[in-house]
């Protein structure tokens, strides 16, 4: 079942939201400028759209107009995580055009506790980051 959503913002920070069901995932993308004061608002609507459908899955595509800067990056990872854990979903996030966040590593870093980080193995977390749409979806398939 396919189905397919669009959200709008014009005015001093304009964006675009498109919400795509396909299969058991559910795909996001957010075009434009990051909007949201507090970035739970932003995981937790995707969690309602999962929820919605009854989906474990969600690939969300950043292309945003600006890089964030890094605090605005942390919160964004670090809230996500906990959304996402408490949830129950498994998320992929892709940094389309690869300037939202400052680097590939930056996402794991924010998330994952200490001991994680010194075994390289973050297999328990619910969300991750990726350059490329492929090789998130491959990771959402595997878990």
């Amino acid at each position: 079942m396919n189905q397919s959503l669009s959200i709008h913002r014009s005015g001093t920070t304009p964006y675009r939201i498109l919400l795509h069901q396909e299969a058991e995932v559910l795909r996001v993308k957010l075009i434009g400028e990051w909007a949201y004061r507090d970035p739970s608002a932003f995981w937790n609507m995707v969690v309602r759209e999962c929820n919605a459908s009854g989906l474990r899955y969600a690939l969300v595509m950043f292309q945003l107009s600006e890089p964030l800067p890094v605090k605005q990056a942390f919160e964004l990872a670090r809230s996500a995580d906990a959304v996402f854990a408490k949830a129950g979903i498994r998320m992929a996030v892709v940094d389309s055009n690869k300037r939202s966040f400052p680097n590939m590593d930056f996402w794991q870093m924010t998330i994952c506790p200490a001991h994680c980080q010194a075994s390289k193995d973050c297999s328990m977390s619910c969300s991750r980051l990726f350059d490329q749409a492929e090789t998130a979806e491959q990771w959402l398939k595997l878990q």
